[in-house]
């Protein structure tokens, strides 16, 4: 059995302030055998130095990364969240790679797990924090780790910041924060997890007659054999003075081989090619989709509403695609507060958005396979 304890601070400034806001918040967390925290913030209680103070006064190890905003029992929005999965019965081993670079993550994460493949037994799921994907999609860190740890299910969500390039995306490690390095804790013993996805609905499809017809892992480089941000111009969906508008937008890619991809664009290149959640082969035929936020809202609690009839006051680890809080615009606090409306006090939670959300999905053998999603909110109940 593992219990969860929450607890978060506002004061992004303040050291002294931050670190009492935690201290009273865990005042009357009872540890047990074992114990490790989650952390999520945004990056400025990073260059502010919050971070490592907080890290430093907890006996426990951390494990986390930044985010677009988060919230927890009792507080939303540009906060810094802790979540403490502590128990007797059920061991917390972490640990992060050496710095990923532009190649591939497989050695590196290969390294790490290394650490990991050592203990008799194998992990019963790993929550995984990789950093942000600026040269090669999340689908990479999937491969990477189910082919070193054989399958074992992975949970988790890739980091993301508020700045306009995205530079100051860290992943975490007891204070010390990484801009290349992916953050692992595999949890050992008496696990019973259970994953819950709330998918977009795909609607108002316009197939585009466009093919991919450059491309290189994530990032796309041409369609129609157009640079790519030229071909969304020449049709009508973003122009150079507001290229952020394919933010949202959810693009539908059919690969000549293999199940359809639903992938958003995160960024773009002085070469006018974008950058995207995961890979994207060249070939694909592409379709576009906007997700809209009635859609997301109910998605939103009809998912969170499933999962608390299974949890009954077990943790609930909550991951939402930065799309969705793209979408939402001035009203980007919404699915914070619908989570914060469902739950309550009924159970533990924390809910942060991110650049990639890793979950294992369930296919028509009913097979568990981990997966990069698309512009969805993914829910482990612990």
């Amino acid at each position: 059995m593992i219990d969860v304890f929450t607890c978060f601070t506002d004061e992004v400034e303040d050291v002294d302030v931050a670190v009492e806001d935690i201290k009273c918040g865990l005042a009357n967390m009872v540890l047990a055998a074992n114990s490790v925290g989650i952390l999520h913030c945004d990056s400025g209680y990073v260059e502010s130095g919050v971070v490592k103070a907080v890290c430093g006064i907890l006996p426990f190890e951390v494990v986390g990364c930044t985010t677009l905003s988060a919230s927890t029992n009792g507080g939303m929005g540009f906060i810094l969240t802790l979540t403490v999965l502590t128990s007797d019965d059920t061991e917390f081993v972490i640990g992060f790679s050496p710095e990923i670079d532009d190649d591939d993550p497989r050695k590196p994460v290969d390294e790490l797990y290394e650490k990991f493949a050592a203990r008799m037994e194998r992990p019963k799921m790993l929550m995984v924090f990789p950093p942000f994907p600026r040269n090669f999609g999340g689908d990479a860190f999937v491969r990477a780790l189910d082919a070193c740890s054989g399958g074992v299910p992975i949970f988790g969500a890739l980091a993301i910041s508020n700045d306009p390039d995205y530079k100051y995306s860290y992943t975490f490690h007891n204070g010390v924060h990484f801009e290349r390095s992916l953050v692992l804790l595999g949890l050992y013993g008496d696990v019973d997890p259970y994953f819950f996805s709330a998918s977009i609905e795909l609607t108002d499809i316009l197939k585009q007659h466009a093919i991919v017809t450059g491309s290189h892992r994530n990032i796309v480089t041409s369609i129609n054999n157009m640079p790519a941000l030229d071909y969304f111009e020449s049709v009508g969906l973003t122009n150079k003075q507001n290229q952020g508008a394919l933010e949202g937008l959810a693009m539908i890619f059919s690969p000549r081989e293999g199940p359809m991809l639903i992938r958003f664009c995160i960024d773009h290149n002085p070469d006018e090619s974008i950058i995207m959640t995961g890979e994207v082969p060249e070939g694909s035929s592409l379709a576009i989709s906007a997700i809209g936020p009635d859609t997301i809202m109910r998605s939103t609690e009809e998912k969170i509403c499933e999962a608390l009839s299974v949890a009954r006051g077990r943790g609930m680890l909550m991951y939402s695609c930065a799309a969705r809080s793209w979408t939402l615009g001035i009203y980007g606090m919404n699915e914070h507060e619908k989570a914060a409306e469902c739950i309550g006090k009924a159970s533990p939670y924390h809910l942060a958005y991110c650049a990639g959300e890793l979950i294992p999905a369930r296919y028509g053998d009913n097979s568990l396979s981990n997966v990069l999603q698309g512009g969805s909110l993914i829910i482990c109940v612990l």
